[in-house]
């Protein structure tokens, strides 16, 4: 039985929900990690100090976590990196779950273990729920071996599919 795009799209987005409560319901005891401090305290010095914005926009490492966490702001300083996390890990459970498509393997037991993975294994709840850039290497090492895999199974030359990453 197959699983069509749109159903990965409902599941990615029950990812969100699920991952939105666990950050409720972590943050309303207290939890936040210093990471998502940082970004958040470097995120009110962008738009709030008089001076230097483009020092701390440029030296602030690393800077696609910062930039994804721009996006963001309008849901507040501290909650701008956890989205940003939240966004980020659902991102990757949606490229999983579409790159197993194109294979002949059965869906009924592959959907429910990703989706098993990514709801219920610490490692994974607590890269999306804490704001720190764990996701965003995730995802990152997740492109670069799909496109390793993408590279033997084509004709292409390996620059050529280590650019494909970020296209």
């Amino acid at each position: 039985m197959g699983i069509s795009k749109k159903n990965i799209s409902l599941l990615t987005l029950f990812m969100v929900l699920y991952y939105v409560c666990i950050t409720w319901i972590v943050h309303r005891s207290g939890y936040e990690h210093t990471e998502s401090l940082f970004y958040a305290e470097k995120l009110k010095l962008l738009f709030e100090a008089k001076q230097n914005q483009l020092v701390i926009l440029g030296t602030t490492f690393p800077s696609m976590v910062f930039l994804s966490n721009l996006i963001f702001i309008p849901l507040g300083y501290l909650f701008a990196p956890v989205a940003a996390s939240i966004l980020v890990m659902s991102i990757l459970y949606y490229f999983i779950l579409r790159n197993h498509l194109s294979t002949k393997l059965p869906m009924n037991i592959y959907v429910p273990m990703v989706t098993a993975l990514f709801m219920f294994h610490p490692g994974m709840v607590f890269a999306a729920v804490s704001g720190r850039s764990i996701a965003m290497v995730l995802l990152f090492f997740y492109l670069v071996y799909r496109s390793f895999f993408n590279y033997y199974r084509s004709q292409t030359t390996f620059y050529l599919s280590l650019s494909s990453i970020y296209l």
